[in-house]
């Protein structure tokens, strides 16, 4: 409970953060294209130091890394509080970049922890409330970003955003070690043990991994779309941006929930290609309305989707590989998902300015939409030749049962 609590209060910090800044960087440029220089400030950790944090996460002490990560945040937020820092560009993105290298840290050591302190049977919801805290915090954390700043100026969610961060320390401090495996214990050799790890399970391994890059190019695309689609389209103030992403955090919590249900653990892969399949038709609608209330209810119906997805591909994971091995295989799903989010955040941002938010969106859908299908098909192409060679085999231990008979 309490590192589900911490990773609330995190994600919550984080997305107030992320908000303040789009908010700050859009007032001084007035531009998607800058708004997707910050959000590549923010990816550009994730992609560069997620096999080598993930490395140093596993042979270290998970508290002390999730300790370091907080306190690390706090400065970073103390130094936005300064007048100087909120009026250039460049301080803002190098305040965006450090906070993702904090949190290239801690996310991988609060996903290995997390098997550690729950029994087998109890991980399927343990994961699902631990994502649904990580999701509730960014629907709460982008809902108040942009009310304090939008009503009581940027310095009101500074405070918050500092107060949030000393709780998460003083609670990192009060969480136990891992218990199960000893960090000298943990082998040196990381990626090829761990592909072998995925690779046993077949589709159990690459189809979250594929479905994880598919709903991050649907955020990437969203975190740079979203403020200009609420004022463009739907012609609203830009803090109501916030709104449209505390209705999508309210989706994905929403999913998490129907997750945990263990018929839904009991055939993920189906359930996270329906998922897919859900999330493509909410995208197209969300590209078709120009009220803020149906925009509003088709994102958290994205976010339905998008929840039940995360919360059953990180489930496989944690079902497949090896507990030593997990922060390393977080960092591996991160950095494949922050891939695919980079992807739709530059391909996103050089079109925003030219090309309509509702055409984009709507683009959007249709190439999902693709990728999906591909994926699908791929997926039952996968499942008949396995089904072909288990026949085969069968079929051969017949035989040579027969023999040893005759």
């Amino acid at each position: 409970m309490r590192l589900i609590i911490l990773q609330f209060l995190v994600s919550m910090a984080d997305w107030m953060l992320i908000v303040l800044l789009q908010m700050l960087m859009f007032e001084l440029t007035q531009s998607a294209f800058q708004v997707m220089l910050l959000v590549l400030a923010e990816l550009a950790p994730m992609l560069l130091l997620g096999p080598w944090a993930g490395a140093v996460t596993d042979r270290s002490g998970l508290r002390r890394i999730l300790g370091g990560s907080c306190a690390a945040r706090l400065a970073l937020i103390l130094l936005l509080a300064l007048p100087a820092t909120r009026t250039s560009t460049a301080p803002l993105l190098a305040i965006a970049a450090l906070t993702a290298v904090c949190n290239r840290f801690f996310t991988p050591a609060a996903s290995a922890l997390l098997p550690c302190l729950v029994g087998s049977g109890r991980l399927p919801s343990a994961t699902a409330y631990a994502i649904g805290a990580r999701m509730a915090g960014m629907a709460l954390g982008a809902m108040a970003g942009g009310l304090l700043a939008g009503v009581a100026g940027s310095g009101a969610a500074i405070l918050a955003m500092g107060l949030l961060m000393l709780a998460s320390g003083g609670l990192s401090l009060s969480l136990p070690e891992r218990r199960d495996t000893p960090v000298a214990q943990v082998p040196a050799r990381s990626w090829t043990a761990f592909v072998r790890d995925i690779a046993v399970p077949g589709r159990s391994g690459w189809l979250p991994i594929a479905a994880s890059m598919l709903v991050m190019m649907a955020l990437g695309s969203f975190e740079i779309l979203a403020i200009i689609y609420v004022k463009e389209v739907l012609h609203r103030p830009s803090a109501d941006v916030g709104l449209l992403f505390g209705a999508y955090g309210a989706g994905v919590v929403a999913g998490l929930i129907l997750s945990s249900w263990h018929r839904m653990a009991g055939r993920s892969d189906s359930v996270i290609r329906l998922g897919l399949l859900l999330m493509c038709a909410a995208i197209g609608g969300v590209s078709q309305v120009q009220g803020l209330g149906s925009a509003a209810l088709l994102v958290s119906m994205a976010g339905l989707a998008e929840g039940v997805v995360m919360s059953l591909g990180l489930l496989r994971l944690y079902q497949t590989v090896n507990p030593s091995r997990l922060g390393r295989a977080t960092a591996l799903l991160d950095s494949a998902s922050g891939a695919a989010f980079l992807l739709a955040v530059v391909v996103t941002g050089l079109l925003a300015d030219t090309v309509a938010a509702d055409r984009l969106i709507g683009g959007l859908a249709v190439v999902l939409a693709i990728l999906t299908l591909l994926l699908i098909t791929s997926g039952l192409q996968a499942g008949d030749v396995g089904r072909a060679k288990e026949n085969v085999l069968a079929t051969k231990i017949h035989e040579n049962q027969n023999d040893v008979i005759d």
